[in-house]
């Protein structure tokens, strides 16, 4: 069960050194920063981790930045591509609209899409499909013929994949299955921003980053090179171009520190007073199976037991950056690890 949980939550990707004093900020004790000082000898890449209880944040770093640049990377203000961990961002913005009273969970999405979205029995597909992989819908559209393949998701927009979805043929009624779908979560945000009436990057901003104090963080766009970003390597430590968005970005486009997904993990725990804690606890209640009877799925997250505690989970990974984020739902406890490279960060 602990394997399949580990790795359920897939990277976003089409594809697929010494340790720094560590940055606290309560008299929580470095636990871990012997292995982040390891895997970043091992990888030879820059590395950083938090971790989440009710006495604070700690914060470490490990590794190099860049094969150029031999200082580590600052775990309270260097940004990484956060990628799929996205995916749960979106779907609290999904369940703070639900508790708005916008729309139903059970509503069907194309209403707003201006096209018929429907099963293989030719039953409408439901926000709540879009939000637990369970629509159908194929991991990646067909048609997606990026211009610069290290860039995939930059110059697919609404026009390409209306195509796709008005040619798509199901093969199964809406909630049949688990199919992880960076598609599907592509086409939430992108419906959740025009049930809005505004961009899906501005909604996020305003609806949740904001409200939640995450100053840092920021939907990666074309054309917005954002200072602090980290370069981005692959698995052999070549740099690689970071990558932007268009109408996928609610699948995987936020950029930010780890000190912010830090702040993120205490909000979702209830560990910090916020708004959105209704819309977070509706993210982590269970609304539909997951690949297996172990791993039911939230909205966006993966959910799972682990030595009998409940655990939240999501990974992440792009061409240049990977990324892991574990909620202890019993103990209120969380870590994280990021790195700017495209290797496993999960264990």
């Amino acid at each position: 069960m602990q394997r399949r949980f580990f790795t359920q939550a897939t990277a976003l990707a089409m594809l697929p050194l010494g340790a720094h004093p560590v940055q606290a900020t309560s008299g929580l004790p470095a636990v871990g920063a012997g292995a982040l000082r390891e895997r970043a000898r091992q990888e030879g890449r820059g590395f950083v981790a938090a971790q989440v209880s009710a006495q604070g944040v700690q914060l470490t770093s490990a590794g190099q930045r860049s094969a150029s640049d031999a200082a580590e990377p600052d775990a309270g203000a260097d940004l990484f591509e956060i990628g799929s961990i996205t995916k749960t961002f979106t779907a609290l913005l999904l369940a703070q609209a639900v508790l708005r009273k916008d729309f139903a969970l059970t509503d069907p999405v194309e209403s707003v899409l201006g096209l018929r979205l429907r099963d293989s029995q030719g039953q409408p597909l439901q926000w709540l499909d879009l939000a637990t992989h369970r629509s159908g819908l194929p991991r990646l559209a067909s048609n997606m013929q990026p211009r610069l393949a290290a860039d995939p998701y930059a110059d697919y927009g609404w026009t390409q994949r209306k195509a796709f979805l008005e040619t798509w043929q199901p093969q199964v009624p809406r909630q049949a299955r688990w199919e992880y779908s960076n598609l599907g979560f592509g086409l939430l945000g992108h419906a959740l921003g025009l049930h809005a009436g505004k961009p899906f990057a501005a909604l996020l901003h305003e609806r949740v980053l904001q409200p939640l104090g995450l100053g840092d963080m920021r939907v990666a766009v074309p054309g917005d090179g954002p200072a602090g970003l980290l370069p981005g390597h692959d698995a052999n430590g070549q740099a690689v171009p970071r990558w932007t968005f268009d109408t996928m970005a609610g699948g995987g486009a936020l950029i930010g520190s780890a000190r912010s997904l830090a702040r993120y993990a205490q909000a979702a725990l209830g560990l910090i007073d916020t708004p959105l804690a209704p819309a977070f606890e509706l993210t982590l209640r269970r609304h539909a199976d997951g690949s297996g009877p172990a791993n039911p799925m939230g909205l966006g997250w993966i959910l799972g037991r682990l030595n009998g505690r409940r655990i939240a989970n999501h990974d992440g990974g792009t061409y240049g950056f990977s990324s892991s984020l574990f909620l202890d739902l019993d103990q209120q406890r969380a870590s994280l690890v990021l790195a700017n490279a495209f290797v496993p960060v999960t264990d």
